[in-house]
């Protein structure tokens, strides 16, 4: 469970930095691309983004990841989960995100997300999102 923990923070800073060395700083929002639960699941994903641009440490782990998530980064860095992030964020240059792909089964979401380097640089990562009583929140990160 730590080992799982201690990859999705640093899964986590690799989301954020996916157009880091873009260096781009506007944003295209493209949750407009869903609609009905799929725009949920994407507005989730946007607001990472613009808590990532907003080197909001604190909205990410108050407001858009799940509880065991949370607790995992905050195990694996010994920190509080706000200032783990805040330690992330200062290394991120960019944090433009772009959802290509959602699959929703009952409570659970795979989200594909895009960002493009310098050049023809592109990376994809895969989060998990889990359905809670207040909304979507991601439960996991990984390639």
């Amino acid at each position: 469970m730590l080992h799982r923990a201690v990859t999705a923070a640093l899964t986590l800073a690799a989301a954020l930095a996916l157009g880091a060395c873009a260096g781009s700083t506007s944003s295209e929002d493209s949750a407009k691309d869903f609609k009905g639960e799929q725009r949920r699941v994407a507005q989730v994903v946007e607001d990472l983004q613009e808590a990532g641009q907003d080197r909001d440490g604190n909205k990410i782990c108050q407001r858009l990841l799940a509880e065991t998530l949370r607790q995992g980064i905050q195990k694996a860095s010994g920190a509080s989960c706000p200032d783990a992030l805040d330690d992330v964020l200062d290394d991120v240059d960019a944090t433009e995100l772009q959802v290509e792909k959602i699959a929703i089964e009952g409570s659970t979401a795979s989200v594909t997300v895009r960002g493009e380097g310098n050049g023809d640089d592109e990376r994809k990562d895969t989060l998990t999102l889990v359905k809670q009583p207040q909304g979507w929140r991601i439960s996991g990160l990984g390639s």
